[in-house]
């Protein structure tokens, strides 16, 4: 059966990254506005506070992670409160490296930064599955931090140093690495998402049945089959563990495949309805008018324009 969470990731489609190793010395604060970006952060050695769209500052200590899906400013500064409330500017010092801080001095904190953007057109329906942000601490998850560093090395290797089909191969990188962050994440996001629905047995069945076929004629009761419940019983677990209730999602899903399918062209509009579960063009209009405010033609249409 299909993975829902790698379904989601791949219709984001992440692309142009950018990574810094960054070095910092004595006590800093650097700032990022305007992003509009996926962003995270790997503390290497040392410590540093991290506040994302003006949220409260999280700590994080050697080998700790944290990723925000979506992020509009980010503000990085060290533990040690600094005696200015101006901006260091980062110097670059290196390909791919910045030094913020004194110069000269020792180096007290090393970090990977990195952000991309989204080709996808529906990315806020897809960013809204996924927790709105999480951290992974080093010494509580080894395993998923180590895979977590060893991605970032290589996407950072193929930034630097682009070579034949270097885009391609950076794309896939972020792709795992976006999934790896995510699998690992769900025993500490406790608000609703894709990923704990897909922690939780039972509503992971019907999730993964909805992403193996989304053009079957799913039902209430025929999700709450999949899932081996009743069908109150799953409506309630599947709304509090993702957020919407399963037939929310089925039409979520649906349209966010048939966006893609439309964004690639291709396919006369009947096709793409048969394929997300429609079985004329009238239908699958209708709907598509209703969840979108254009027809799939007018859709398709200005996604040509804007190319």
């Amino acid at each position: 059966m299909r993975d829902p969470l790698s379904d989601v990731v791949s219709l984001l489609a992440p692309y142009a990254p950018e990574i810094k190793l960054a070095e910092a010395s004595g006590p800093f604060q650097v700032q990022r506005a305007r992003l509009d970006r996926l962003f995270y952060c790997l503390a290497v050695t040392g410590e540093v506070l991290v506040s994302v769209n003006d949220a409260p500052p999280i700590q994080l200590n050697e080998s700790d992670f944290i990723l925000i899906p979506e992020a509009q400013k980010a503000a990085i500064s060290s533990v040690q409160p600094t005696t200015s409330s101006f901006f260091d500017k980062p110097q670059q010092i290196g390909p791919g490296r910045v030094w913020i801080g004194e110069n000269g001095a020792d180096i007290s904190t090393r970090m990977i930064i990195g952000h991309c953007s989204f080709k996808c057109q529906d990315k806020d329906m897809l960013l809204s599955l996924l927790p709105s942000s999480m951290v992974l601490r080093g010494k509580e998850q080894i395993t998923a931090i180590t895979s977590l560093t060893s991605l970032t090395s290589l996407i950072k290797e193929e930034v630097l140093a682009p070579k034949p089909a270097g885009e391609v191969i950076t794309d896939y990188l972020l792709r795992i690495l976006l999934i790896n962050a995510f699998r690992s994440a769900h025993l500490s996001n406790e608000l609703p998402s894709l990923i704990r629905g897909l922690a939780d047995k039972c509503v992971a069945k019907a999730l993964r049945a909805i992403h193996d076929q989304p053009a079957y004629p799913w039902s209430g009761e025929s999700l709450a089959a999949e899932a081996g419940m009743s069908r109150s019983a799953f409506f309630s677990r599947f709304k509090d563990t993702v957020g919407m209730t399963p037939l929310s999602y089925l039409l979520q899903w649906r349209m966010a495949k048939a966006k893609s399918l439309l964004k690639e062209g291709r396919e006369p509009v009947i096709s793409i309805a048969l394929e997300v579960g429609y079985n004329s063009s009238s239908s699958f209009s209708s709907a598509f008018l209703r969840h979108q405010g254009v027809s799939p033609s007018a859709f398709r249409g200005q996604l040509v324009e804007n190319n």
